[in-house]
């Protein structure tokens, strides 16, 4: 699943929802999501400025979920202007 995340697509994020659904159901574990590559292409679709908001999100969801920390990616276009600041949060209850 890990190869299909790309930054942009319907498949990618088909990819990135399944990856979050299995995790949630503990179908698969971190271990199993780090070493599938998962984090880094999801690192890449944050750095991405053709990605969708929705994909972006979808990916810091995926690294939070790992890490358990907080993830944030800033993207602006090549102009330097229309920038867009993507923050996500794990649960309290998964912090605490």
């Amino acid at each position: 699943m890990a190869s299909q995340i790309e930054s942009s697509g319907e498949s990618s994020e088909a990819a990135v929802g399944e990856i979050l659904s299995l995790f949630a159901q503990g179908k698969i574990s971190k271990e199993e999501l780090k070493q599938s590559g998962a984090v880094s292409k999801c690192a890449g679709v944050m750095k991405s400025e053709s990605a969708s908001d929705a994909m972006v999100a979808g990916c810091g969801s995926v690294i939070t979920h790992l890490t358990n920390t907080p993830v944030a990616s800033s993207r602006m276009d090549a102009d330097g202007g229309h920038g867009h600041i993507t923050a996500v949060f794990p649960s309290p209850s998964r912090i605490y």
